[in-house]
């Protein structure tokens, strides 16, 4: 993977925690929003907290 494509999934990873967090405080209309499981978004939600700590 490429610098370039490494950088567009951690923004587009952030995008979906922040839509949670700021548009819709609703994992389930931010999942399909995106088209991803909820599944998908713990995961990446736990990614993303282990690399903070």
């Amino acid at each position: 993977m490429s610098g370039a494509e490494m950088i567009r999934n951690q923004r587009w990873r952030l995008a979906i925690i922040r839509h949670v967090e700021e548009i819709t405080q609703n994992v389930a209309k931010t999942c399909r929003y995106y088209g991803i499981s909820r599944m998908a978004f713990y995961t990446l939600v736990l990614g993303r907290l282990r690399c903070i700590c």
